[in-house]
């Protein structure tokens, strides 16, 4: 009988396979396992969170919601509802993108384009606001009285 070598171990550098090259492939890849515009992600998910926060802070310096249901949400189940009901929406956007990105590339990308933008805009309105209200800033449109 022969000499055998001695029982690889799990862990070892013999039983560990090399992982794939992912930036050969990177498209197939990325179809299979990741997510097509993880950089848009990140900014639509930064401002919705600047969203939250700065809503939180203007209704608690006198402000109102303009958004209805979220309105209807706050007076429900305060800031962890609200929470709650962003991220459901952006999980839902960003589910939205990956389903009509990887049938349309360019259509998922213009969508996350316009997903970020509209999610800028009342984070934009919003910074307005808690500028004034650090600033103490009284007038018309003003949330201080």
């Amino acid at each position: 009988m022969s000499e055998s070598s001695p029982p690889m171990l799990p862990g070892s550098a013999e039983t560990q396979t090399r992982a794939p090259d992912h930036n050969a492939r990177q498209g197939s890849w990325r179809l299979r396992y990741g997510v097509l515009y993880p950089q848009p992600y990140l900014w639509f998910v930064f401002f919705s969170s600047l969203d939250i926060m700065f809503t939180w802070v203007i209704l608690h310096h006198g402000g109102t919601e303009a958004n209805a249901l979220a309105n209807w949400i706050i007076e429900q189940y305060a800031l962890p509802g609200l929470a709650v009901y962003k991220f459901g929406l952006v999980a839902f956007v960003l589910i939205i993108c990956e389903l009509v990105g990887r049938a349309r590339r360019d259509s998922g990308a213009m969508l996350v384009r316009w997903a970020i933008a509209l999610s800028a805009l009342p984070v934009v309105v919003g910074a307005v606001h808690v500028a004034r209200i650090a600033l103490g800033v009284r007038g018309p449109g003003s949330l201080i009285e």
